[in-house]
Order: C-alpha cells, then sequence, then structure tokens
C-alpha cells in the first residue's frame, strides 16, 4: 500500500490495523523482518488473517469490468485471484471454454 502524503501515514496505519480482515500492518521495521523492504514495496504490506484475502477488484459494476476479470491473465492484472482456481460446474461449457483458451493461447506461441 502507498500513501500519497508521509504526515498521514500514522493515522492510515492506524484505521488499516482496525480492519476486519487485517492480521498485520508491516512498516519499514516489519517489512525487513520479514524480507521483503525493496523500493517498490510501498509504504505499508497488509496480511490478510487466516480467514481473509485481499481481492484486486476495483470496479463496482460487473458491467463495467475489464476484459481480464474473468480469466487467468497474471500479466495484465494487478493481483493474483484464487478465485480463478476454481470452474463453476453448473456451467455446461466450462471445460469447453478452458479448452479453446488454452488452445488460443497454444495457437499464439506457436506463430
Amino acid at each position: 500500500m502507498y500513501v500519497n502524503d508521509p504526515s498521514v501515514c500514522k493515522k492510515v496505519r492506524s484505521i488499516l490495523e482496525n480492519v476486519p480482515g487485517v492480521a498485520e500492518v508491516l512498516d519499514r521495521e516489519g517489512k525487513r523482518k520479514h524480507h521483503i523492504h525493496h523500493r517498490r514495496s510501498g509504504d505499508f504490506v497488509l496480511i490478510a488473517d487466516q480467514q481473509s484475502w485481499f481481492t484486486y477488484y476495483y470496479w463496482l459494476d460487473d458491467a463495467r469490468a475489464p476484459d481480464f476479470a474473468r480469466i487467468v491473465d497474471i500479466h495484465r492484472k494487478p493481483g493474483y485471484d484464487p478465485v480463478e482456481m476454481f470452474m463453476n460446474p453448473a456451467d455446461p461449457l466450462v471445460k469447453l471454454k478452458a479448452g479453446f483458451k488454452l488452445l488460443k493461447k497454444n495457437s499464439a506461441s506457436v506463430t
């Protein structure tokens, strides 16, 4: 997490520590302790508790979701979504759709 105004870091940290699902807020020293402190690690790193995870979804309306919202595309999206590990068994075409995506990917790498 990045904070634009360093003068409010203490206040932001206090708010983050009270967000349900946040187990730990790592500042510079905490990031060093976990060996993840580098210039692009932001002001804080949030660690979710065991019953939570953080989502990258930044859209509120599914009709306005980006094209990568429902597919595995690790190079264009800002985060990893554990939901991508599952297929909807109620969708009769789910395996066909997955196969088509793989075929498309493989044919693109051949050309």
